[in-house]
Protein backbone atom coordinates (compact mmCIF):
# COMPACT_ATOMS: atom_id res chain seq x y z
CA UNK A 1 0.00 0.00 0.00
CA UNK A 2 1.32 3.02 -0.65
CA UNK A 3 0.03 6.21 0.62
CA UNK A 4 0.62 10.42 0.52
CA UNK A 5 2.42 11.72 3.57
CA UNK A 6 -0.68 13.52 4.38
CA UNK A 7 -1.90 14.40 7.77
CA UNK A 8 -5.23 11.89 7.79
CA UNK A 9 -2.98 9.41 6.06
CA UNK A 10 -0.32 9.43 8.61
CA UNK A 11 -3.06 9.48 11.64
CA UNK A 12 -4.49 6.12 10.07
CA UNK A 13 -0.97 4.87 9.60
CA UNK A 14 -0.84 4.27 13.40
CA UNK A 15 -4.62 2.42 13.35
CA UNK A 16 -3.51 0.10 10.35
CA UNK A 17 0.02 -0.56 11.76
CA UNK A 18 -2.60 -1.99 14.62
CA UNK A 19 -4.39 -4.10 12.44
CA UNK A 20 -0.98 -5.28 10.48
CA UNK A 21 0.52 -6.51 14.08
CA UNK A 22 -2.65 -8.73 14.56
CA UNK A 23 -1.33 -12.49 14.85
CA UNK A 24 -4.18 -13.52 12.61
CA UNK A 25 -3.59 -11.09 9.73
CA UNK A 26 0.11 -11.59 9.24
CA UNK A 27 0.21 -15.01 7.63
CA UNK A 28 -2.34 -13.25 4.74
CA UNK A 29 -0.89 -10.33 4.57
CA UNK A 30 2.92 -11.80 4.25
CA UNK A 31 1.48 -14.82 1.64
CA UNK A 32 -0.04 -11.55 -0.45
CA UNK A 33 3.09 -9.54 -0.01
CA UNK A 34 1.00 -6.86 1.51
CA UNK A 35 3.57 -3.55 3.07
CA UNK A 36 2.37 -0.23 3.62
CA UNK A 37 4.78 2.84 2.25
CA UNK A 38 5.14 6.43 2.47
CA UNK A 39 5.69 8.53 -0.56
CA UNK A 40 9.17 10.28 -0.26
CA UNK A 41 8.08 13.75 1.85
CA UNK A 42 8.71 17.12 0.18
CA UNK A 43 8.33 15.20 -3.31
CA UNK A 44 4.82 15.99 -4.74
CA UNK A 45 5.71 15.13 -7.98
CA UNK A 46 6.27 11.23 -6.92
CA UNK A 47 2.39 9.96 -7.19
CA UNK A 48 1.74 11.93 -10.28
CA UNK A 49 0.66 8.13 -12.01
CA UNK A 50 -2.13 7.15 -10.13
CA UNK A 51 -3.04 10.57 -9.51
CA UNK A 52 -3.05 11.18 -13.19
CA UNK A 53 -5.17 7.95 -13.70
CA UNK A 54 -8.02 8.82 -10.33
CA UNK A 55 -8.28 12.28 -12.51
CA UNK A 56 -9.36 10.21 -15.20
CA UNK A 57 -11.56 8.02 -13.58
CA UNK A 58 -12.87 11.09 -11.98
CA UNK A 59 -13.72 12.76 -15.16
CA UNK A 60 -15.17 10.26 -16.98
CA UNK A 61 -17.42 8.86 -13.97
CA UNK A 62 -18.47 13.10 -14.13
CA UNK A 63 -19.17 12.82 -17.89
CA UNK A 64 -21.15 9.57 -17.91
CA UNK A 65 -23.43 10.09 -14.58
CA UNK A 66 -23.28 13.56 -14.35
CA UNK A 67 -25.75 14.48 -11.44
CA UNK A 68 -27.83 11.74 -11.64
CA UNK A 69 -28.40 9.49 -8.27
CA UNK A 70 -27.75 5.98 -9.15
CA UNK A 71 -27.69 2.50 -7.43
CA UNK A 72 -24.21 0.78 -6.68
CA UNK A 73 -24.79 -1.67 -9.00
CA UNK A 74 -25.15 0.74 -11.60
CA UNK A 75 -22.44 2.66 -10.34
CA UNK A 76 -20.20 -0.71 -9.98
CA UNK A 77 -20.96 -1.16 -13.73
CA UNK A 78 -20.54 2.04 -14.80
CA UNK A 79 -16.52 1.74 -12.71
CA UNK A 80 -16.16 -1.23 -14.46
CA UNK A 81 -16.54 -0.28 -17.87
CA UNK A 82 -14.37 3.08 -17.44
CA UNK A 83 -11.64 1.01 -16.10
CA UNK A 84 -12.04 -1.37 -19.29
CA UNK A 85 -11.97 1.26 -20.79
CA UNK A 86 -8.69 3.14 -19.17
CA UNK A 87 -6.72 -0.26 -19.07
CA UNK A 88 -7.59 -0.78 -23.11
CA UNK A 89 -5.47 2.47 -23.73
CA UNK A 90 -2.13 1.57 -26.04
CA UNK A 91 1.24 1.78 -24.76
CA UNK A 92 2.35 1.14 -27.83
CA UNK A 93 1.84 2.83 -31.83
CA UNK A 94 -1.37 1.55 -32.49
CA UNK A 95 -1.76 1.79 -36.65
CA UNK A 96 -5.21 3.35 -37.95
CA UNK A 97 -5.43 -0.11 -40.30
CA UNK A 98 -7.72 -2.24 -38.16
CA UNK A 99 -5.63 -5.32 -39.95
CA UNK A 100 -2.78 -4.45 -38.29
CA UNK A 101 -1.81 -6.01 -34.87
CA UNK A 102 -2.81 -4.70 -32.12
CA UNK A 103 -1.20 -2.56 -29.79
CA UNK A 104 0.29 -3.52 -26.06
CA UNK A 105 -1.98 -2.32 -23.74
CA UNK A 106 -2.66 -2.31 -20.02
CA UNK A 107 -5.19 -5.13 -20.00
CA UNK A 108 -2.55 -7.91 -22.11
CA UNK A 109 -0.69 -8.61 -19.27
CA UNK A 110 -4.22 -8.72 -16.83
CA UNK A 111 -6.28 -10.40 -19.90
CA UNK A 112 -3.77 -11.84 -22.37
CA UNK A 113 -5.19 -8.82 -24.77
CA UNK A 114 -7.47 -6.12 -25.17
CA UNK A 115 -11.04 -5.67 -23.19
CA UNK A 116 -12.75 -3.97 -26.15
CA UNK A 117 -12.29 -5.26 -29.48
CA UNK A 118 -11.77 -2.39 -32.15
CA UNK A 119 -13.72 -4.29 -34.98
CA UNK A 120 -17.03 -3.93 -33.04
CA UNK A 121 -16.73 -0.31 -32.87
CA UNK A 122 -18.73 1.32 -35.63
Amino acid sequence: MMSDNATTYLAAAEELKKLIELPELQPILHRKNVDERFVTKRAPWFGGFWERLIRLMKTSLKKVQGRASVNLVTLQSIMVEIEAILNDRPLTYASSDVKNEQPLTRSHPLNGGRIISLSNVR
